[in-house]
């Protein structure tokens, strides 16, 4: 509902709860949470902290699927600037046969490629992305990927396919869109 700073607040007094029963392994894992809220509300500094030092937490380094979604956060909260990570994330991934993360994964190493200017990798990252998002139903990241591949497309001057993956990633997003609003009203 886009309540950040109440979110926060509760988030916060989950840690300390959290801390003051002694269970330090739902209080590490909380971090990840008050780290995004912090990310949304502006905060990158303090965000991208709290993500470098549970990359280091031997909580996080003992929970693999833990270790990609903060491996992932680290990458979006960094603005794309440590680009180890979803490479990092995804290995974890494979290794485990994790397959509902491949999506984001193999998403946030297109966005990589993307940004280092390599178009034919971005290409394939983002088609694999989105051939493993079909498989996994993973309808919440969709329009992302789709936005990807229209992108590299625009940026590889073709602009018909640019064009098709943009209408289908803005008619995804429409209908997400309304799907949250509807839960919301509820």
């Amino acid at each position: 509902l886009n309540e950040y700073k109440k979110a926060l607040e509760y988030y916060r007094n989950s840690s300390h709860l959290f801390e003051s029963i002694g269970c330090i392994n739902c209080y590490t894992k909380n971090q990840i949470n008050i780290s995004n809220i912090l990310y949304l509300l502006g905060q990158k500094e303090d965000a991208l902290k709290i993500l470098e030092d549970l990359e280091q937490n031997s909580i996080t380094q003992q929970d693999t699927l833990y270790m990609a979604n903060v491996l992932i956060s680290l990458f979006c909260v960094s603005d794309q600037q440590i680009s180890y990570a979803p490479y990092k994330a995804h290995l974890l991934m494979e290794e485990m046969g994790f397959r509902p993360l491949y999506p984001l994964t193999l998403l946030s190493i297109g966005r990589d490629k993307l940004n280092r200017h390599e178009n034919d990798s971005a290409l394939y990252y983002f088609d694999r992305a989105w051939h493993e998002a079909l498989q996994n139903n993973d309808i919440y990241h969709m329009s992302e990927i789709l936005q990807g591949l229209s992108s590299v497309y625009s940026i590889m001057n073709n602009a018909d396919s640019a064009y098709h993956y943009l209408l289908y990633a803005n008619t995804i997003r429409d209908t997400l869109l309304s799907k949250e609003k509807i839960s919301e009203l509820n």
